[in-house]
């Protein structure tokens, strides 16, 4: 589902952008951006390593 609404709703968001390369450069970024949450929430458990996921995570925090 969230597939779906990614491709649906995507023409009416972009409607006013430029051109094609600026669309592209938006999901470059957010696809970085998503990588270094990765990225931290992997180094996060590499140094916590306890049950519990991501509430034990942020209540050691």
């Amino acid at each position: 589902m969230i597939g779906t609404g990614v491709f649906g709703a995507l023409g009416y968001q972009v409607a006013a952008l430029p051109s094609g390369f600026v669309i592209v450069l938006l999901w470059v970024v957010g696809g970085l951006l998503a990588f270094c949450g990765a990225v931290n929430y992997a180094e996060l458990s590499a140094a916590m390593p306890r049950s519990g996921g991501e509430y034990a995570l942020l209540s050691e925090l």
